[in-house]
């Protein structure tokens, strides 16, 4: 993908600056009969106990200004997984368990909704995600009622 303007310039970190994700992200934008799919936050909590706090939450403010811009929606964080109650029904007796669903090295910690034209489009977003480097975005289209 080609960048639009000036925003060929990497940080010292191999990225792109701020200023370039946004703009860039505005460019992506297109107008026709899109897909809605949801983009899955999973991260590695070792990975991102080492992450520059600083650094990722400004990442983020670029990210969800980009997104705007393009018309998406903002996502949701959650609380940490250690936070979760999960419930389940088995043969007719409820289970509540402290604590998340499965125990897994990444945890769903968030999701972004966005409304592109192709699954490309999707994962060109989730590629960009500052969450990305910390865990897994996964991109699932969203079943629509009809």
């Amino acid at each position: 993908m080609r960048l639009g303007g000036n925003c060929e310039k990497m940080s010292k970190w191999g990225r792109l600056s701020r200023h370039c994700l946004t703009e860039q992200f505005a460019l992506n934008k297109t107008i026709g009969d899109n897909m809605n799919y949801m983009m899955l936050i999973h991260h590695d909590d070792a990975a991102l106990a080492k992450a520059n706090h600083k650094e990722l939450w400004a990442d983020y403010a670029a990210f969800n200004e980009a997104l705007a811009k393009a018309g998406g929606r903002s996502g949701v964080r959650l609380q940490p997984a250690s936070a979760a109650t999960s419930v389940r029904l088995r043969d007719g007796k409820t289970e509540v368990i402290d604590g998340p669903y499965a125990d897994t090295k990444e945890k769903l910690a968030g999701y972004f909704m966005i409304d592109v034209d192709s699954v490309e489009e999707a994962v060109t977003w989730a590629q960009r995600c500052p969450s990305a480097r910390y865990g897994t975005v996964e991109v699932r289209p969203v079943h629509e009622q009809g």
